[in-house]
């Protein structure tokens, strides 16, 4: 394990600051999903709908703080609840890719299609929420594999049907988010509106992914090359000298650089 190689391979002062580094994202990351959860609760949820569509008023300032004081303390209730049942690091973060799964597709698509909605969000939130209990009661660990199929698809189904349901969001607020982030992927009658000509989107989208592949490669290849030399590893059974394989993968991160740049920061008709 990580915690493991600490121990085995660094020196004592290094080790102490390696895990004071350690400590402080630990504590860096709870306060994150805190004040993002606290966040969700107050501006998405209690001033947008319950507050605005709802109730017809605009809360004030005292009570959002309120809302988001309240909001910190259930999270942080709710995160003790579900670690004390859980047994081990791998549980919990096969959990947590399983809730992921279920809001992946949803997360992207709302940077690629015009159509996505918050409604298909919230949606793809619940469904996620209430199935991926059940996988983990009805399926094992060892069946990981098709819980997270299985979440990803049951959350995208119920998303899709929130926007057929709902419909797109207003044209005013898509065309005030396309002329601010220009977004890569399904944004053609935005576009027409604006008068941009031909939708670059699915073109910029494509050159987006093979950046995205070809940049996986480089950091693969220099985590392994740079890995593999600085903690004496073997290489491969099909490549027993190890100079070679170090040597093969850092040259290999180092060519693929400039391709993946130009690709995703190019400056062409397309970008």
């Amino acid at each position: 394990t990580y915690v493991r190689g600490m121990a085995e391979l660094l020196p004592p002062g290094v080790t102490g600051l390696m895990l004071t580094g350690m400590l402080a994202a630990l504590a860096s990351t709870v306060d994150t999903h805190l004040n993002w959860g606290a966040s969700y609760w107050t501006n998405d949820i209690y001033k947008r709908y319950i507050c605005q569509a709802w109730l017809k008023t605009e809360p004030s300032g005292r009570s959002l703080v309120w809302v988001a004081r309240a909001a910190s303390v259930l999270t942080l209730v709710i995160a003790m609840a579900v670690m004390s049942q859980l047994t081990s690091i791998n549980q919990a973060w096969q959990i947590n890719l399983l809730f992921g799964a279920g809001l992946g597709v949803v997360l992207v698509l709302r940077w690629l299609w015009w159509r996505m909605n918050a409604w298909a969000e919230i949606a793809a939130m619940v469904v996620a929420s209430a199935v991926a209990p059940l996988l983990i009661v009805y399926l094992g660990d060892d069946q990981q594999p098709l819980r997270l199929l299985l979440a990803a698809t049951a959350s995208t189904v119920a998303a899709l049907v929130a926007i057929w349901i709902k419909g797109p969001e207003d044209r005013e607020r898509l065309t005030a988010f396309y002329r601010r982030v220009r977004p890569v992927g399904f944004w053609g009658p935005i576009a027409a509106g604006l008068g941009a000509g031909e939708d670059l989107g699915p073109r910029r989208l494509a050159r987006a992914l093979g950046a995205t592949v070809l940049c996986s490669a480089t950091l693969f290849a220099a985590l392994v090359g740079i890995g593999s030399w600085l903690v004496g590893s073997p290489p491969p059974v099909w490549l027993p000298s190890a100079p070679v394989w170090i040597g093969g993968l850092l040259v290999i991160a180092l060519a693929l650089c400039p391709l993946w740049y130009r690709l995703g920061f190019g400056v062409n008709g397309e970008q």
